[in-house]
């Protein structure tokens, strides 16, 4: 049974048992304090925010952070034991992503305990935060979940898609119909020249958040994966002002209706690989008609930046790489995404000596829609190396990559136009100018066993009985715990989620 059983305020309560959360009683400033305390909070290590007090916001409503920036809260999110190898959530979740089960429809949630219609529904009332300085503004989806209907099916998409307050009742979602399901659902509409039917819902199951990120194909409504994944359906219940249904359990609901042609400038903002680069440019507006809430509302808010706080779309990833490799029949162990590499790197780990074999793990994946638009950079490894541990990685790079024969540069690619290193210009949204590499940390499948270079580390080196005594009289020293030189963030911060201390902060 994978029932989560859990809404957003009691998977808080659970993080916050689990020392995972803090609650805060001080008021906060929206303008950039929030921000800053939040990214402060995360790379220090420290425990999440749940801010009961935000300036200017609706009295009672609250705001919480970093909920998602650990492997052991992202097991809690589905399920699992807040102890669960990352391997094991990965695994999980690749097996549990394939189920399905319809929602239910429900006659009242606690979503609409408080409606407010018109001039009332006041973007500016919520605790949405102008999280760093050179933001275009306040962003209120960071963390909401945008909900579209495609007008010719029954196909309902839930999408995590920027959205940025320019105004009480006026918020722009980057919709974009080449890049994501919501923009191609959008232009459906438009085509049609008819208003698009919209809402934007925070909370309720983490599952619902983590389900908006990359993963469901086209036609597949992330409700009944939803349902699919908990054992058990979502209940929706119908939105105040707009013909869509929204989860009964959710904490804030914000509704309105997108028109063609009605576009402000969105951005810039902070985004996913660590730098602000992408420039304001026009985004579809959402014109609020509604906006409900639960008693004492819980907004959630991402603070991205160096390192991520959103660890979920490394599962999902590793997760949907895995499966399309078993799928090609590929002769792989394990699969991960970094959270050093902010999702811009995979790492595949296989001991078959078959010649060619890292070129077509590869190609593989990007031949795959995530791959093809995110992850430039693939490092094939040894099963000797963990893929999630970035120290490990990077020793077999410098140890077995050799720089003229293992380093397989392929220009032309697609990449994502948020990455840092494209040139500016008019083509940047096109991805225009990227490349994507392979790099071969495999022993050569030419080398005989007895002349691979004999690994000289404590597991490795070591007769089994000695290491057992070690580790026996060691315990007994009582020794306190130090900085982690295999974190990969540097060996001066805890080690926040690795598949080897999967609880540790």
């Amino acid at each position: 049974m994978n029932n989560t059983g859990s809404d957003f305020r009691s998977y808080l309560d659970k993080l916050t048992a689990l020392g995972l959360m803090h609650h805060v009683d001080d008021s906060v400033d929206w303008y950039l304090e929030a921000g800053a305390i939040n990214r402060y909070l995360l790379e220090s290590g420290l425990p999440g925010p749940v801010y009961s007090r935000v300036k200017d916001s609706i009295p009672g409503m609250r705001l919480a952070a970093n909920m998602f920036a650990t492997f052991p809260g992202i097991a809690v999110a589905l399920g699992l034991p807040a102890d669960t190898d990352v391997y094991d959530i990965i695994d999980s979740y690749l097996t549990r992503f394939g189920r399905t089960l319809e929602p239910v429809i429900a006659s009242e949630g606690v979503c609409q305990q408080n409606v407010l219609l018109g001039d009332d529904a006041n973007l500016n009332a919520l605790p949405a935060v102008h999280g760093h300085p050179g933001d275009g503004g306040r962003y209120l989806g960071t963390f909401g979940v945008s909900v579209t209907k495609d007008p010719d099916s029954d196909w309902t998409n839930w999408g995590l898609y920027r959205g940025m307050i320019h105004g009480p009742r006026a918020l722009g979602i980057t919709l974009h119909p080449a890049i994501n399901h919501g923009g191609r659902i959008m232009a459906a509409w438009h085509r049609e020249d008819r208003p698009m039917p919209y809402a934007m819902f925070f909370g309720g199951d983490p599952l619902y958040t983590i389900l908006g990120g990359p993963g469901a194909p086209p036609g597949v409504s992330e409700a009944d994966i939803a349902g699919g994944m908990r054992d058990r359906p979502v209940e929706l219940v119908r939105c105040e002002t707009v013909d869509l249904m929204v989860p009964a359990d959710a904490e804030i609901v914000v509704e309105g209706t997108v028109s063609p042609g009605d576009v402000l400038p969105e951005g810039p903002f902070a985004e996913y690989p660590g730098y602000l680069v992408s420039d304001p440019s026009p985004a579809p507006v959402v014109r609020v008609t509604a906006i409900t809430y639960r008693d004492r509302a819980v907004l959630p808010t991402c603070s991205m930046g160096i390192p991520m706080d959103m660890v979920f779309p490394h599962i999902q990833m590793a997760a949907n790489f895995k499966r399309v490799l078993l799928q090609a029949r590929l002769p792989v162990a394990k699969v991960g995404v970094p959270v050093a590499g902010n999702g811009m790197a995979v790492v595949v780990s296989t001991d078959t000596p078959i010649a060619g074999l890292p070129q077509r793990i590869a190609a593989t994946i990007w031949s795959d829609a995530t791959g093809s638009k995110l992850t430039p950079y693939v490092i094939v490894v040894n099963t000797d190396v963990d893929p999630m541990d970035t120290g490990a990685v990077m020793h077999a790079i410098v140890a077995k990559c050799h720089p003229a024969r293992d380093i397989h540069v392929y220009p032309g690619f697609y990449n994502a136009p948020l990455q840092p290193y494209l040139p500016s210009g008019p083509h940047k949204a096109l991805g225009v100018g990227g490349a994507n590499v392979l790099l071969d940390c495999t022993w050569p499948v030419e080398l005989a066993p007895q002349d691979i270079p004999l690994r000289s580390d404590f597991t490795t080196s070591y007769p089994d009985d000695l290491k057992r005594r070690v580790e026996e009289r060691v315990a007994g020293w009582n020794l306190p715990s130090i900085t982690a030189t295999g974190s990969g963030t540097g060996g001066t911060t805890p080690i926040r989620g690795t598949s080897r201390q999967p609880g540790r902060r």
